[in-house]
């Protein structure tokens, strides 16, 4: 009961932000996170870090529509590019666990010389006061920051 009282308290929207600087042009990066089936060579939501994953994709392969979904023994979730700037920024929602939980994230590109700034953020917010939600995104804003530095430092590693 003590649980439940203070879930009530935990806020109910987050946003989780990562930053890395990669030895590359923004045009070099961009298309690993523009098309979706390139998030293999990059990030943790791969066969490398989970076996048990199954990726699907739909008929857009890159940009504005581009769909990415997968099922693994920890979740399932589909991640839906709603903006795409060419060597700027990309911009996805992540639906996970049919809906349960959608974030609102991007991840952009800042030219420095011959490098660039990375940035990955991700926003969520619940919707209500459903006290299990909030538990549960808790737990998902500390997966999913440790998630996005792990993804974004094996990127810059592409690039050593």
């Amino acid at each position: 009961m003590l649980l439940v009282l203070l879930a009530l308290f935990m806020p109910n929207k987050w946003r989780v932000e990562e930053q890395v600087v990669i030895n590359a042009f923004p045009e070099m990066l961009f298309p690993l996170i523009n098309k979706p089936s390139n998030w293999q060579k990059w990030s943790v939501w791969s066969a490398e870090f989970d076996e048990s994953i199954e990726l699907e994709y739909g008929e857009i392969q890159e940009g504005l529509g581009a769909v990415q979904a997968w099922t693994s023994h920890q979740m399932k979730g589909t991640l839906t590019i709603v903006q795409s700037i060419e060597d700027q920024a990309v911009q996805f929602h992540l639906s996970l666990d049919d809906n349960r939980h959608i974030l609102h994230a991007k991840i952009g590109f800042a030219p420095l010389g011959q490098q660039t700034i990375v940035t990955w953020t991700t926003k969520y917010e619940e919707d209500g006061i459903n006290p299990l939600k909030r538990l549960q995104s808790s737990t998902l804003r500390k997966l999913l920051q440790h998630n996005m530095q792990t993804s974004l430092e094996k990127l810059q590693k592409r690039y050593e």
